[in-house]
């Protein structure tokens, strides 16, 4: 853990491990730190040249030569600033690029993995300013971005309502702010079976297992009729499908809005909050 933690901050496998021999050992000379770390000896000497250019490692000329590794604090002091100032550098080079750029934005896009899905639905919730659909399927997802529906709520005064789409017999409470009207699917009237989107939605998991495909619809969601994006999982990864075609995100919810209100009368569908 710790070998790989110093490469993620910029060493090599090698420097890192030699950084943390001489951490052990104190100071010691070229061959003692090859037998002691597996560094080959042929490669220790070129790793401790570098690791001493990086100031990570000082020198004491001698017969043989000995090396001692400078102190944690300082070098990582040094290394945290480095990346710091970097970082804020290339993120400033980024935002130039970004607006030089901006109009080049393609209207549907895909994000993989889950870092960069729930970054990206967040991102995209924090710029509601009006409202926010949500069609769940599954609470998992849901349970991520909770948090950030409630903040769009309580500071822009953001609408947000939707379904859930209860395939398990389990109906959550959801917390006060949000307008849910959790969906009993046993309980549907047959007459509704029959609606286009509500059979859809009822007969896809069955299609999908049926074609052995690890595709896992998670939730639906619609920012101010600007976006739609859509998450599943696939392969035990999410994966996102945004779109900011403006139909696409008004027919969604609009499909949503009719779902409700046409379930609205029936006592099994009932809004869940908490």
């Amino acid at each position: 853990m710790l070998i790989n933690d110093l490469r993620k901050l910029g060493l090599k496998k090698y420097e890192a491990e030699t950084y943390v021999t001489l951490i052990k050992l104190g100071e010691a000379t070229a061959r003692e730190i090859s037998e002691y770390s597996g560094v080959p000896r042929p490669k220790v000497y070129d790793v401790l040249k570098s690791l001493a250019e990086m100031g990570f490692v000082e020198v004491h000329p001698g017969n043989p030569t000995r090396f001692r590794a400078m102190d944690p604090q300082d070098v990582l002091g040094r290394l945290e600033s480095e990346i710091l100032e970097t970082s804020k550098r290339v993120f400033k080079q980024l935002k130039v690029l970004s607006k030089e750029y901006g109009n080049l934005e393609q209207p549907v896009w895909i994000a993989k993995g889950d870092w960069a899905v729930t970054a990206k639905v967040k991102k995209l919730l924090e710029n509601a300013k009006v409202e926010i659909y949500l069609e769940i399927i599954d609470l998992n997802f849901f349970e991520k971005i909770k948090g950030f529906l409630e903040e769009c709520k309580r500071k822009k005064n953001v609408e947000v309502s939707g379904i859930y789409w209860n395939f398990k017999n389990f109906s959550p409470r959801f917390p006060r702010f949000l307008d849910i009207m959790t969906i009993d699917v046993d309980s549907i009237p047959e007459s509704l079976r029959r609606d286009s989107y509500v059979c859809y939605r009822l007969n896809v998991g069955a299609k999908l297992k049926k074609k052995r495909t690890t595709y896992q619809p998670t939730v639906v969601i619609d920012v101010d009729e600007g976006y739609n994006i859509k998450v599943f999982r696939e392969a035990d990864k999410l994966t996102a499908v945004i779109s900011s075609y403006p139909m696409t995100a008004l027919w969604h919810k609009c499909a949503v809005k009719r779902i409700r209100e046409e379930l609205q009368s029936h006592t099994p569908f009932e809004r869940a909050s908490s």
